[in-house]
C-alpha cells in the first residue's frame, strides 16, 4: 500500500513571485501537481491538501486535519507556508513533526525523515528567526542608521 501524504499549498499575496528569476507565483493547481509528483517519488500519494497564506502561515486547525488523515508525512511547497510574519512558526512545525515524523519542503529541497535531521533543521530555522528578530529590532535600526551616535 502506498504511503499517504498531506500537501501544504501556499496562497501568495499577489501573482508576482518574490523569488528572483521567477516571473509569477505558482497557482494552486501547479503546486498540487508538483506535490503529487513529490509524493509519487517517495512511493506515495497526496490524499489531502491544506492552504497556507503567505505571511500568515497555516491556521492551527491544520493539526486536526493532519491528525484525522494519519499521513506518513507532510509535503509543503515551501517552508514559507509556516511563516507567520517574518518568522517560521516553530511550535506548529514541531507539532506537525510529532504527528507525522516526516516533512518535505519542495522549493528548499529538504526531506526530513528522522529526529536528528529534524532537530538539525530546527536549529537552522531558529537561527533564521533570531536574525530576523534582530534585524527588525529598534536597537539594530538605530545602529545601522547611525542615530545612536
Amino acid at each position: 500500500m502506498a504511503e499517504r501524504y498531506v500537501g501544504v499549498l501556499l496562497e501568495y499575496e499577489s501573482a508576482v513571485n518574490p523569488e528572483p528569476g521567477v516571473a509569477r507565483a505558482p497557482t494552486a493547481d501547479e503546486q498540487e501537481r508538483a506535490l503529487e509528483r513529490f509524493a509519487h517519488r517517495l512511493g506515495g500519494t497526496l490524499t489531502t491538501t491544506v492552504t497556507a497564506r503567505q505571511g500568515v502561515g497555516l491556521d492551527r486547525a491544520v493539526i486536526d486535519v493532519v491528525a484525522a488523515a494519519q499521513p506518513a508525512g507532510l509535503l509543503s511547497l515551501s517552508i514559507d507556508a509556516l511563516r507567520c510574519g517574518r518568522h517560521i512558526d516553530v511550535a506548529l512545525m514541531t507539532e506537525l513533526w510529532a504527528l507525522t515524523g516526516e516533512i518535505g519542503f519542495l522549493i528548499e529541497d529538504e526531506h526530513l525523515i528522522d529526529d536528528p535531521a529534524f532537530q538539525y533543521y530546527m536549529i537552522k530555522v531558529m537561527s533564521v528567526n533570531h536574525v530576523r528578530a534582530r534585524d527588525t529590532s529598534p536597537v539594530w535600526a538605530a545602529f545601522v542608521s547611525g542615530s545612536d551616535r
